[in-house]
Order: C-alpha cells, then structure tokens, then sequence
C-alpha cells in the first residue's frame, strides 16, 4: 500500500460557524476529524471524517469501529490515523458533550 501524505486536524463545529483547531503532532493528510457540538443523545460518542469538502463517513470512538460505510480503498488508511490521534478527539469529545 502506497504511503500517503496527510494532514489530521480537530475540527469542532459550533452551528453554523467551524472552528479548527489542529492536533498538536498532526500527520499529514486529506484526513479531517470533526467533532460536532450538537449531537443526537441516543448516538454513541463519535467523529465525523471529512476528505476535503466532504463529509465521507464517522467513526465511534469507544471501540474505533466504522457507524457509516467509509471510502472505498481508504478504510485502513482513515482508522490508522484517527488512531494516532484517538485521545485528543475523545477529550474534545468529552469537554463539549460533557458525558
């Protein structure tokens, strides 16, 4: 499998306004990890993976396991990187929906 370039960033979304907020060691990438504020109660705890514009697929952070059918060919590659920055997302995660 070809090394790919990319760029891993937190992104918060706050209604209609996004706020992003760079992981501390981001590898580099297509891969941005979004965490929205308002969230359905009965959804587990989750990020939002976005490829450019697009909002392609989340993933649930207590077990790391696809909610959505990801992109063709990037399924490993999206979990290797959202692994490498799994606590940073759940601590966003936690502070914003406080559960």
């Amino acid at each position: 499998m070809p090394d790919v370039d990319t760029l891993v960033s937190l992104t918060i979304q706050r209604l209609s306004r996004r706020v992003e907020r760079p992981c501390r060691r981001s590898i580099e990438g297509p891969y941005r990890f979004v965490v929205n504020t308002r969230e359905l109660l009965y959804e587990p705890p989750h990020v939002n993976v976005w490829v450019s514009n697009e909002d392609v697929c989340r993933i649930e952070l207590n077990g790391s396991t696809y909610m959505d059918q990801p992109p063709p060919g990037r399924s490993s590659d999206i979990l290797a990187a959202s692994r490498k920055h799994a606590e940073t997302i759940r601590r966003e995660w936690d502070r914003i929906h406080g559960r």
